[in-house]
């Protein structure tokens, strides 16, 4: 029988031994690693950096309306502002409500205050439903394509009343329909995500 074989047998068996301790440690800390990064809190520094790199993506189409004209009037004179329509989908209906401080401001047409503009073929809504309180809603044709791009919606022409800074704006909170707000064709989701209003410096 080979002489080598059975001197060199015990340091290989130990050899072998050592070998599978490590490989058995190296598992083991691995195990112990996974379960401490499976449960261990996650801080809100983390969470940030997460949102970082990983922008939230838009679920659908969104509109948005602007209030846009001079900032500037004397008092006794005539100015207007346009609302501008922004949507990334087609729409096919707008409610609006608008707001304004009567003491400073006053619309020139108390029938239909809101000088209507080409992007709906209807208009079933437009008057003052009190002081300091429009009500204007626009609709295409059943069936038609909707509205889809950036145009003005309507105007409003008034009258400066009193030295001071006002504003007009629309009455909205992101969700809620009873407010302003901007149909999606055929979806019947509204899709007004963002409104600005308008601010107005008037002088003597």
């Amino acid at each position: 029988m080979d002489q080598n074989f059975h001197s060199n047998s015990p340091v290989r068996f130990w050899q072998t031994k050592k070998l599978l301790y490590v490989v058995g440690v190296l598992v083991l800390a691995e195990m112990i690693w996974a379960g401490y990064t499976l449960t261990r809190p996650v801080t809100q520094n983390e969470i940030s950096k997460s949102l970082s790199t990983n922008p939230v993506v838009s679920s659908g189409p969104e509109a948005s309306l602007d209030i846009v004209g001079p900032t500037n009037v004397k008092v006794g004179n005539t100015s207007k502002v346009d609302i501008s329509l922004s949507s990334t989908g087609e729409v096919d209906s707008v409610d609006l409500i608008i707001k304004y401080d009567p003491s400073f401001i006053e619309p020139i047409d108390g029938i239909t205050p809101v000088a209507l503009g080409s992007l709906f073929t209807n208009y079933p809504v437009n008057k003052i439903e009190q002081p300091g309180l429009i009500s204007v809603s626009g609709t295409g044709q059943p069936g038609a394509s909707g509205f889809k791009g950036q145009g003005i919606f309507g105007g409003i022409i008034f009258r400066a009343k009193k030295v001071g800074q006002t504003a007009i704006t629309l009455d909205f909170s992101k969700g809620q329909t009873t407010d302003s707000n901007v149909i999606e064709t055929k979806i019947g989701r509204d899709i007004l995500s963002k409104v600005t209003d308008f601010s107005l410096n008037i002088s003597q």
